[in-house]
């Protein structure tokens, strides 16, 4: 019980830091965006955003890179980066290093949950 109860203490884990990434970069994003800019957020986004993110969890990373690529596409910002102050490009490059280490961080979580799991099978 113990191993099992390990690997769901890192899941709880990977969830909470997955979801402190995500808001570091929708606040840092907000610096590629304008007040006149329309919203990207449609409920059609975010039911295709749901099944994204179901999907990678259930797949233990066996997506392909193309579907993680696409599955992360609706979430890419466009915007002319010559109109950002220095003040903006430093909060964008600073969320941009916090999300490098977030992603190590998460991919070592991934690594010991499937380590977990192959010394642990579900039964």
């Amino acid at each position: 019980m113990r191993n099992i109860a390990y690997r769901y203490v890192i899941q709880d884990a990977f969830t909470t830091r997955a979801n402190e990434g995500m808001e570091a970069l929708y606040h840092a994003s907000a610096v590629l965006r304008g007040e006149n800019d329309p919203p990207q957020i449609t409920f059609d986004n975010i039911l295709t955003d749901a099944r994204f993110g179901k999907a990678l969890v259930a797949s233990h990373e066996t997506l392909s890179e193309e579907a993680v690529q696409q599955g992360y596409a609706s979430l890419v910002e466009h915007t002319d980066l010559t109109k950002l102050t220095p003040t903006d490009i430093d909060e964008l490059e600073h969320a941009i290093k916090i999300a490098l280490v977030d992603d190590d961080a998460l991919l070592t979580s991934c690594f010991n949950i499937k380590r977990n799991l192959q010394n642990n099978p579900v039964k």
